[in-house]
């Protein structure tokens, strides 16, 4: 399911996607975050992570995050670029 974003977006979310950290952080991580979790959809066979969002045609983006406490920071993230060619 492909997720409307405006371009943009798609084209931050893809820079992000790609390793450049600097995008997205505090509350903009946040609330990329939380658009994952609500307009992503489950795939199998990728170790750790459950849920990625289609952000533009055969694209998508996951996040992985471990925390030690039930807050969003201090956490580790780990990003995982998908393409279907």
């Amino acid at each position: 399911m492909k997720t409307i974003l405006k371009h943009t977006n798609v084209q931050k979310i893809r820079q992000f996607a790609k390793g450049d950290n600097s995008i997205f952080q505090g509350s903009k991580l946040v609330a990329l975050d939380r658009l994952i979790r609500l307009k992503s959809e489950q795939i199998m066979g990728l170790s750790g992570v459950e849920r990625v969002l289609e952000f533009s045609a055969g694209e998508y983006v996951g996040i992985k995050r471990t925390s030690p406490s039930e807050n969003f920071f201090p956490c580790v993230i780990k990003v995982y670029y998908l393409i279907n060619e």
